[in-house]
């Protein structure tokens, strides 16, 4: 992978971004929250760390773009794919569309380079530098991750009866029941920027958080996953209605946890 994102701009765009099928589901279940992946407080502190001049790297749909904003920053958006940088532009984010590493910064500089859940996109050997050429004297990068951890054990075990009873496979692959992932994908991040000599020591902050979801949402979620779209027919439809009932079971709800994890760096 050589930056964000290959093969993104055209054609397959869908099935090889895994952001652009996250932002049809988020269209299609009505809940453009579900774009943002980062909590109120990371927001706050990003906003409050002296950055007018904001480069989002992989802005995607903008939704981020949008929160930093309405923070007092002024935000340019870089996004190499057309339909998801139209998206962010619809909803008033300025974004010019190319990959990072192609990017041209024509003399301007930046307070913060910000990356939402898509450095991991960008090639390492070429990130850093670029993000360093185009800070200004006081300038610091963020790289964000966010992890989704499992529900509470109520949940986690009505989850786990509905696929146990009609797709056994899909347990340890299915949302709400799946291994959390993101310390390997925060630790490259670390790794590149530290190797890049661009930057000084990088801090890690966690933010735990939590996303509501109603049973039908929930399905929506479900229904999106890759494993779920290649069962047959038959079997789909059953999981989904059992899923639907677990969680109007618990409550009509089910709250999942999430974990943020932002890396901060200055420029050396």
């Amino acid at each position: 992978m050589t930056d964000v994102t290959r093969g993104a701009r055209h054609g397959s765009g869908l099935a090889r971004d895994p952001r652009r099928r996250w932002a049809s589901l988020a269209r299609g279940v009505g809940r453009e929250d579900l774009l943002a992946g980062y909590p109120d407080e990371l927001l706050d502190d990003l906003a409050r760390s002296c950055a007018e001049r904001v480069l989002d790297v992989g802005c995607g749909t903008g939704t981020g773009s949008v929160l930093l904003a309405r923070r007092g920053c002024a935000v340019l958006g870089v996004e190499p794919d057309e339909e998801m940088a139209l998206a962010a532009r619809r909803i008033g984010v300025e974004v010019e569309i190319a990959r990072f590493g192609e990017w041209h910064a024509r003399g301007r500089l930046f307070d913060l380079v910000v990356s939402g859940h898509a450095w991991r996109w960008v090639d390492p050997a070429v990130g850093p530098a670029r993000a360093a050429a185009v800070l200004g004297p006081r300038g610091r990068i963020a790289l964000v991750e966010t992890a989704v951890e499992p529900p509470g054990r109520r949940a986690r075990q009505a989850l786990l009866g509905c696929y146990e009873s009609v797709a056994p496979a899909l347990v340890g692959h299915a949302p709400g029941l799946r291994t959390p992932v993101g310390g390997d994908v925060v630790a490259s991040h670390v790794r590149s920027l530290v190797l890049s000599g661009r930057f000084t020591t990088s801090h890690t902050v966690r933010y735990s958080w939590e996303r509501r979801y109603t049973s039908a949402e929930w399905v929506g979620v479900a229904a999106a996953e890759s494993g779920h779209v290649a069962l047959d027919p038959v079997r789909r439809s059953a999981l989904l209605r059992r899923l639907r009932a677990a969680v109007d079971d618990l409550g009509g709800e089910i709250v999942v946890p999430h974990a943020t994890t932002c890396v901060t760096a200055a420029r050396s």
